[in-house]
Order: structure tokens, then C-alpha cells, then sequence
């Protein structure tokens, strides 16, 4: 029997963009209220997913970038379309522990505001080739920038971090939806060392879910789809290597795990391109069957 793959979809019907059940326009969707944290938000699907945010009505979306261009045009554009959304940009590298922990206090203490929803897609870049050609260092910070930062993100978010006890903020309800990809649990050939850090990581969000279920902690890993990004062009692709989804799709699809429909998939691994309807169709037979969670596949004797 064919594992769920992206070759091998998990529902009927699969999507190339956003549509009505997951358009962040849905009422039943709505983020009024909330402050969303993303991390890698400045272009790309990043980019994309702060916009949906923003569409669903987000009161606040704090966006952490390491870069100052091209995101200062997107954020003028969500500022002037979005007039309900408070827009702040954060400047850090999120493999800088001292700039993560200044970041959170920023937040924390001089906007006096609590994040409902952190959105991990940072990442670092993918260096392709076979596995024993990548140098060292470069495996090294696929798993410094995949695993270690985005880990230490978490600690602050959920209020685990060093300095976050005297604060006596619980981390009650938070959703937390990391931008993995299908690399994570396939053999891709050229990406072992991405695929091997995403892996990495998505198995340690399977132990703080387990770790922090009592407080109501909500994680979601998926693959944001086949988009046509600054990383999917670096390694050499281009308009006509793959029939790309819409940028919308993954921004739509983020949107729709932090609503609270999707929270029968928490602790779990999902596609964007997977029809929501089916998902929650579904509902009774993933949790009670244990399924969308990485591991070994087998029966026992």
C-alpha cells in the first residue's frame, strides 16, 4: 500500500491554490484578535502567508526578517490594504540566540503584547547534491538554522526560554504551524542534508506537542506545496521545471491550521495541496488511527 506522499496524495482532491474553504476571507477563518508571529516573512511563500494573516484580520503581525529589501515595498502594500492589521517589522537573523531572546522581550515588554500564533518558515538554503559531496559546514547549518534556531523559537514562543518564568505567562492555547517540506519524510535525490534537518525538527515539535497537550498547545508541520521561490531558483529551476502552485495556496492553507478547524491535526504532518473537506471528513479516522505522523512503516509479526 503507497504511504501519503507527493506522489501519493491523502485526499481525493488536491489543490494548486487557495479556495473558498481555506480563503482567509471565510469568516470561520477570522484572526481578529489575535498577534501573529512569522519568521521568514519578507518574500516567498513567507511573504504570502503574512498575507493571508493579515486578510483574516489579524489585530497584530509581528514579521521577523533579516533582510530590508524587497520587503519594504510588500510591507507598504500590507499596510495600505490591511488597515486593521498592525504591521511591525522585526530585523534579526533567527540563528542569533541573543537577537531571538531581545526579539521576544521587544514583544513582550516595550508592545506589551502576547503572540497567539508562530509561523516558522525560515529556513536555510538547500544545498543540493549527493550526501557525502556536502561539505560539512554546510550540513552543519542546515541543522544550526533548521533545528537548533527554530527550536530556541519555540522555547521563547511557548515561554520555556531561561529568562521567561518571572513573566508568570502561561503558554495556554498557542498554535505553533511549522513550513516544513515533503524532503522531511522523502528520499529526495540532492537533498539529503535539508531533507535530513527538516526531519530532524518536525520529530522534536512531535515531542513538545506531547510534552505541553495539557495546555491546550496546538503543532502543525506541513509542505507549503510546489512553489516557485528565490530557493526553488537558486537550485536551478525555473517557470517551466514544474506545473508550481500559487503562493496563495500555503498562505491560505497557514491561515486556515491557526482557526481551530484543523486542530484534530495537531502533532502531525500535512500537505497544503490536501482538500480541507477530506481532512475533516476524516477526522475520526486519523486520530483514532494514529495517522500523518512520520515513523516507521511495517506491521508487526
Amino acid at each position: 500500500m503507497s504511504q501519503a506522499d507527493l506522489f501519493h496524495p491523502f485526499t481525493e482532491t488536491v489543490h494548486k491554490r487557495s479556495y473558498p474553504a481555506i480563503s482567509p476571507d471565510n469568516d470561520a477563518l477570522s484572526a481578529k484578535g489575535k498577534t501573529v508571529l512569522v519568521t521568514g516573512g519578507s518574500q516567498g511563500i513567507g511573504l504570502a502567508i503574512c498575507t493571508a494573516f493579515a486578510e483574516a484580520g489579524a489585530s497584530n503581525l509581528i514579521i521577523v526578517s533579516r533582510r530590508a529589501t524587497p520587503f519594504d515595498e510588500a510591507m507598504v502594500v500590507l499596510e495600505k490594504s490591511y488597515p486593521v492589521t498592525t504591521v511591525t517589522v522585526l530585523r534579526a537573523s533567527i540563528t542569533d540566540p541573543k537577537a531571538t531572546r531581545e526579539i521576544f522581550n521587544t514583544i513582550r515588554t516595550n508592545m506589551n503584547l502576547e503572540p497567539h500564533v508562530l509561523v516558522l518558515c525560515a529556513a536555510s538554503k538547500c544545498t543540493q547534491g549527493p550526501i557525502l559531496t556536502i561539505p560539512e559546514a554546510e550540513i552543519q547549518q542546515d541543522f544550526d538554522t533548521n533545528v537548533t534556531a527554530n527550536l530556541n523559537w519555540v522555547r521563547h514562543f511557548l515561554l520555556l526560554a531561561p529568562d521567561a518564568a518571572a513573566r508568570q505567562i502561561t503558554p495556554a492555547n498557542k498554535k505553533i504551524i511549522n513550513v516544513s517540506s515533503c524532503s522531511a519524510h522523502m528520499t529526495l535525490p540532492g537533498r539529503g542534508s535539508y531533507g535530513a534537518s527538516k526531519e530532524a525538527f518536525v520529530h522534536l515539535l512531535a515531542h513538545v506537542q506531547r510534552d505541553h497537550a495539557d495546555t491546550g498547545v496546538k503543532i502543525f508541520n506541513f509542505h507549503p506545496g510546489g512553489v516557485l521561490t528565490s530557493m526553488t531558483r537558486a537550485m536551478g529551476m525555473n517557470e517551466d521545471s514544474f506545473p508550481w502552485d500559487d503562493v496563495s495556496l500555503p498562505g491560505g492553507f497557514a491561515v486556515w491550521l491557526a482557526s481551530g478547524e484543523a486542530d484534530f491535526l495537531a502533532g502531525r504532518f500535512v500537505y497544503a495541496n490536501w482538500d480541507v473537506e477530506e481532512l475533516k471528513a476524516r477526522a475520526g479516522e486519523i486520530v483514532d488511527s494514529d495517522l500523518l505522523k512520520i515513523g516507521m512503516i511495517g506491521e508487526p509479526a
